[in-house]
């Protein structure tokens, strides 16, 4: 079963030897950077070229702050105060982005 954009980025993602991942949660592909937190983007699929789906991540803010009226800290530590939807793809999913 293909759940991405193609057969062989399903495989690569389950694939510990393979430095690609995916966040459900935010709806992106990436490359962490070695030596550093900070991580690559992907746009587009390194094996079939497909444009990947658009990240949902000033969304998530957007709807966090402005609807929800929670404050955001860099620490992130009010996460657990979040709703449940919001710490899995269930929020953007439900919002049909």
């Amino acid at each position: 079963m293909t759940s991405h954009c193609c057969s062989l980025m399903n495989d690569f993602l389950s694939d510990l030897r393979v430095q690609i991942f995916y966040s459900s949660q935010m709806r992106e592909y990436y490359i962490p950077l070695k030596g550093s937190a900070a991580v690559q983007g992907i746009l587009y699929c390194p094996w079939c070229g497909k444009e990947l789906p658009k990240s949902v991540r000033s969304k998530y803010y957007d709807i966090l702050e402005n609807e929800l009226k929670l404050e955001i800290l860099p620490d992130m530590e009010e996460e657990k105060n979040f709703p449940k939807e919001f710490l899995t793809d269930e929020w953007w999913k439900k919002r049909g982005l």
